[in-house]
C-alpha cells in the first residue's frame, strides 16, 4: 500500500511503530474505555440527530420527478451508499467494507457511512460496542480517512507556474466540508480515536491547522464558520478521550508493576519463612491492605506522577516512566492544563470571532463547551458569545445551564449574562413555564456555580420546581438542593419536597448525587431522618465506587446528624483505606477530604456506634495523609482534623506538629469560635505544644477577649482549655490573659437538657444563659422538619465540651458540628 505524506507526518504508520496501530486502538479505545461507556443523554441524541438528519430538507418531489429519478441509472457511489444504508447490523456492515469496496470511498461516502453507523448503534443494543465487528469497522474507516486526507493538501505556490494539463487541482469545497464532517462524526462515536493515540491525534490536528483551516476560510459558502465550529468541537472531544485513554494505560502499567513487585515480595517472604505455599497475586485494589512504605520510593514517585497527570502531562511532571520525576509541590485536583492543540484553537477562534452574531445558538453553545472542555480561554470570543446570547433571550435555542457551566469552567465572570437570564425569565412568565424541569435545574445549577444570587428568581423557581417534581431525576434534585444550599436559602417547603421525592429511587442514584443532596440538607440545617436512613443504606452498597470527595462529603453530612449504621461505616472504612493507601489515588486526595473523613469516623468512635469501631490502622492512614507535605492545609480543615484526633484521644506528633506550624500564622485572624475550637483540640489531645505556639494563642485570646463577651459558653470553653493545658503552667504562668479569663474552679451547675431535676441525665454547662436545643433533641422537641440554625447547635456543643473538660471527662463528645 502506498504511504502518503500525511500518514508519514502522523507517525501512525511509521516504521518505528509498524503494525501497532490496531493494538493501540484496541487497547486504548475499545476494551478499556468501553467498560465505562455511558448511554447518550437527550442532548447528545439531538446532536447526533443533527448529524444524521438533513437540516434543510429538500421540498417534496412530484410523482413525475420521482418516476424520472427511478428511471435514471444510479452511479457507482450511489449504489454503494444504497447498499450501506440497507445494513441494519454491524456484521452486515462489516462484510460490505472489503478492500475492493473501500477503494470507492471518498469523503462523502465516509461521512454517510459513519452517520449510518450512528443510527445502527442508537437502534441496536449498546452491547454492540463490545463486538469485534465494531472495532473492525472503525479501524477500516479511520484508515481510509487518513489515506484520503493526503488528497486535501493545498497546492504549493510553484504549482501555479506549471502547465494547466499537469497542474494539481485544489481540493473541492465538498471534500473540505465532508472531511470536517467525518472527523465530527468520529468524535460522536463512543471510545474511538481515529488518530490512534494522543500523539497521532496531535499530528492530525496539525495537518488540519496547516492544510484544511486556511482553505476553509476561502470557501464561497457563507456557512464556513459553522464548519470551523464543528472542527473545534470534534478535536475537543477527541483530545479529551485521548487524554483519558493515555491516563488509563499508564495507570494500568503502574498497577501491573506494583502487582509484580508484591508477588516477588511475597515469594521472597515465603522462601525466607520456609513456606512453600504461595499467596495469590494482589490485584489493583489489594494495595490498600498495607501502607505505601512497602513499595520502593522510585515506584511510589512514578505512581504519584501518573496520578497527577492532566492534559499535557501534569504540573511539574515530565515523563512518568523516565528519569525525571515530578516535583513534590502540591497539585490540586482543580488545577488543569490545556487539552488539545493550542495553535489550532487560537487560529479557529480568530476565524470564528467576526462571525459570532451569525452563528446559530446551538453552534454558540457547542463552541463554548468545546473551549471549556479544552481549558482554552479566549476572552474576546467568550464575551461575544455571552453578548449574542443575551440578545436572543428568553428563548435562545440552547441549554443555558451548559453555557453557564462553560463560563464557570473557564473561570470567567458571567454575572451580566445571569442577570439577563433571570430578568427575562421573570419578565415573561410563559418563558419560565415553558422550561422543562431539566432546563430550569441546569440554569439554577449554573447560577450556583457562577455564584450569582437572585432571590426573586429562586423564590419563583421554587414554586415551579415543587409542581414539577414528579419528573425529576436524582441528578436534578441534587443540582437544585446544592444551589439553594450554596446561597443558604432556607426554603423548608422546597427541601421537604426535594427530600420526599428523593426517597423514590434513591437506591438508583449515583453516590455523588446522594452526597450532594445530603450535604445541601446539612448546610441549611434541614432535618429529614427518612432521607438519612435511606441514603445510609444506599451508600453502604455503593461505597466501593465512591471517590474521596463523595465519600468524605456524604459521611460528614451523615455525621452531623449521627445517621450512621454499622454496615455503612464498615464499607466506608474499607474504601477509605484503599483511597488513602493506593499510590494512584492518595496523591489526588485534598486535605479537606482527609479532614472530613477523620471527623466523620471520630464522631462514630465518640458516639459508640453499636457493631462498629474504627480500627487504629484507619487513624494511622489518616494521620499519614494529613501529615504529608504535598497537602495544602487551610484553617477550617486544619481545625477540623485537630478536633477529630482530639475526640478519639490521639496526639500524633506529625499531624499536630504540622497543624501547629500552619495555624500559628492564622491565629490573629481567627474569631472567638475558631479560637475556642483550636484551644480545646490541642488541650484535649494531650499534644505537648511548643512555647512559641501556646504564647501566640494566649496573646491572641488576650487581644480579642472583649469579642468573647457575646457568649458565656465560649468564654467558659476558652478558660477551661487554657487552664487545663500543661503548657500554661510551663510557659505562661504570669501571662496577662490569666487575669482576664475566669479562674479555675468556677462553680458549675449541671442539669439535664430539659432544665428539670429529673431528665435524660445528660448535663450541660449552665452559665445562666437561656438553654439551647442540641441536634439530638430536635426530634423530641417536634422540630424534625424545621430549619435548624447551625450556629446555635455549635454553641451548645461547645457548652457540653466545656463541662466535660472541667469535670475531667474523656472529652469524647468533643467532635463539634462543622460550620
Amino acid at each position: 500500500m502506498t504511504t502518503h505524506s500525511y500518514r508519514s507526518a502522523s507517525d501512525i504508520y511509521s516504521s518505528t511503530i509498524g503494525g501497532q496501530l490496531m493494538v493501540n486502538r484496541l487497547s486504548h479505545g475499545l476494551f478499556t474505555q468501553l467498560q465505562t461507556h455511558r448511554h447518550y443523554s437527550s442532548e447528545e441524541e439531538q446532536l447526533l440527530d443533527g448529524v444524521v438528519k438533513n437540516k434543510n430538507p429538500e421540498p417534496p418531489k412530484s410523482p413525475k420527478q420521482i418516476e424520472e429519478d427511478n428511471l435514471q441509472p444510479l452511479t457507482a457511489e450511489e449504489m454503494l451508499l444504497k447498499e450501506i444504508t440497507k445494513c441494519i447490523s454491524l456484521p452486515s456492515l462489516d462484510a460490505i467494507l472489503t478492500e475492493q469496496t473501500l477503494l470507492m470511498f471518498n469523503f462523502r461516502v465516509l461521512s454517510e457511512t459513519l452517520a449510518h453507523l450512528l443510527v445502527v448503534l442508537k437502534i441496536k443494543n449498546q452491547l454492540l460496542l463490545y463486538s469485534k465487528e465494531y472495532s473492525s469497522i472503525l479501524v477500516k474507516l479511520s484508515d481510509k480517512f487518513i489515506e484520503e486526507l493526503s488528497t486535501l493538501k493545498a497546492p504549493s505556490t510553484a504549482n501555479a507556474a506549471l502547465p494547466i494539463g499537469i497542474r494539481k487541482a485544489s481540493p473541492s469545497e465538498a471534500d473540505l466540508i465532508h472531511s470536517v464532517r467525518v472527523l465530527h462524526i468520529f468524535s460522536q462515536l463512543p471510545s474511538f480515536n481515529p488518530g490512534g493515540d494522543r500523539v497521532g491525534l496531535l499530528n492530525m490536528s496539525t495537518f488540519f491547522r496547516i492544510q484544511i483551516l486556511p482553505q476553509l476560510r476561502t470557501l464561497r459558502t457563507a456557512e464556513y464558520h459553522d464548519v470551523v465550529v464543528d472542527l473545534v468541537a470534534a478535536f475537543g472531544k477527541l483530545f479529551a478521550l485521548a487524554q483519558r485513554q493515555e491516563q488509563e494505560a499508564l495507570e494500568t502499567a503502574i498497577r501491573l508493576e506494583i502487582a509484580a513487585y508484591e508477588q516477588t515480595l511475597n515469594i521472597n517472604n515465603n522462601i525466607s519463612n520456609n513456606n512453600n505455599s504461595q499467596r495469590p497475586v494482589k490485584n489493583g485494589n489489594a494495595s490498600s491492605a498495607q501502607p505505601l512504605s512497602h513499595l520502593p520510593e522510585e515506584l511510589v514517585q512514578r505512581a504519584r506522577a501518573v496520578a497527577l497527570m492532566n492534559g499535557s502531562g501534569g504540573v511539574g511532571i515530565s515523563n512518568p516512566f523516565g528519569a525525571v520525576v515530578g516535583s513534590s509541590s502540591s497539585v490540586s485536583s482543580s488545577q488543569s492544563s490545556l487539552i488539545g492543540d493550542e495553535q489550532l484553537l487560537r487560529a479557529a477562534c480568530q476565524v470564528v470571532l467576526p462571525h459570532v452574531p451569525k452563528l446559530s445558538s446551538r453552534n454558540l453553545g457547542k463552541l463554548a463547551q468545546a473551549l471549556a472542555a479544552s481549558n482554552f480561554l479566549d476572552f474576546p470570543l467568550m464575551s461575544a458569545i455571552a453578548a449574542t446570547i443575551q440578545t436572543r433571550l428568553p428563548s435562545p435555542g440552547l441549554s443555558l445551564g451548559n453555557l453557564l457551566n462553560s463560563f464557570c469552567r473557564l473561570e470567567i465572570g458571567c454575572a451580566p449574562l445571569c442577570e439577563a437570564i433571570a430578568s427575562q425569565l421573570l419578565r415573561n412568565p410563559r418563558a419560565i413555564s415553558a422550561c422543562s424541569l431539566r432546563e430550569l435545574a441546569d440554569i439554577i445549577h449554573g447560577f450556583g456555580r457562577a455564584k450569582f444570587f437572585h432571590a426573586e428568581f429562586l423564590s419563583v423557581a421554587s414554586g415551579f420546581i415543587q409542581r414539577r417534581l414528579d419528573e425529576a431525576t436524582p441528578k436534578q434534585l441534587a443540582q437544585i438542593a446544592w444551589t439553594y444550599a450554596q446561597f443558604k436559602v432556607e426554603d423548608e417547603d422546597l427541601f421537604l419536597a426535594l427530600c420526599s421525592r428523593a426517597l423514590v429511587g434513591l437506591d438508583t442514584a449515583a453516590p455523588p448525587q446522594i452526597a450532594s443532596l445530603l450535604g445541601a440538607c446539612a448546610k441549611v440545617g434541614f432535618v429529614f431522618p427518612q432521607l438519612y436512613d435511606t441514603a445510609a443504606v444506599a451508600l453502604a452498597d455503593k461505597a466501593d465506587t465512591c471517590q474521596a470527595q463523595t465519600l468524605a462529603g456524604a459521611l460528614k453530612a451523615l455525621a452531623a446528624r449521627q445517621a450512621f449504621n454499622a454496615d455503612l461505616m464498615a464499607a466506608a472504612e474499607k474504601r477509605a483505606l484503599f483511597l488513602l493507601r493506593d499510590p494512584l489515588t492518595s496523591p489526588k486526595l485534598l486535605f479537606q477530604n482527609v479532614a472530613e473523613l477523620a471527623w466523620a469516623f471520630s464522631l462514630t468512635d465518640a458516639e459508640g456506634l453499636e457493631g462498629y469501631h474504627p480500627p487504629a490502622e484507619l487513624y494511622d492512614a489518616l494521620a499519614a495523609a494529613a501529615a504529608g507535605p504535598e497537602k495544602i492545609v487551610d484553617l477550617r480543615n486544619g481545625m477540623l482534623i485537630a478536633e477529630a484526633f482530639a475526640a478519639v484521644g490521639r496526639k500524633d506528633e506529625a499531624v499536630f506538629g504540622r497543624l501547629e506550624k500552619t495555624l500559628e500564622d492564622w491565629l490573629p485572624d481567627c474569631g472567638p469560635h475558631y479560637l475556642c475550637r483550636i484551644l480545646r483540640s490541642f488541650t484535649l489531645s494531650g499534644y505537648p505544644v511548643s512555647e512559641r505556639f501556646w504564647l501566640r494563642c494566649l496573646d491572641v485570646v488576650s487581644l480579642h477577649w472583649s469579642r468573647f463577651a457575646y457568649s458565656n459558653e465560649l468564654r467558659a470553653v476558652a478558660a477551661a482549655a487554657i487552664h487545663d493545658n500543661p503548657a500554661t503552667a510551663k510557659y505562661a504562668a504570669n501571662h496577662p490573659v490569666l487575669s482576664e479569663i475566669p479562674p479555675r474552679g468556677l462553680p458549675t451547675y449541671p442539669r439535664d437538657r430539659k432544665g428539670e431535676g429529673e431528665g435524660d441525665g445528660v448535663p450541660v454547662y449552665d452559665t445562666g444563659s437561656e438553654p439551647l436545643w442540641p441536634p439530638a433533641a430536635l426530634e423530641e422537641a417536634g422540630l424534625t422538619s424545621k430549619i435548624v440554625v447551625a450556629r446555635a447547635a455549635e454553641i451548645l456543643v461547645a457548652a457540653d465540651d466545656a463541662y466535660f473538660a472541667e469535670t475531667g471527662s474523656s472529652g469524647n463528645s468533643g467532635a463539634a458540628v462543622n460550620v
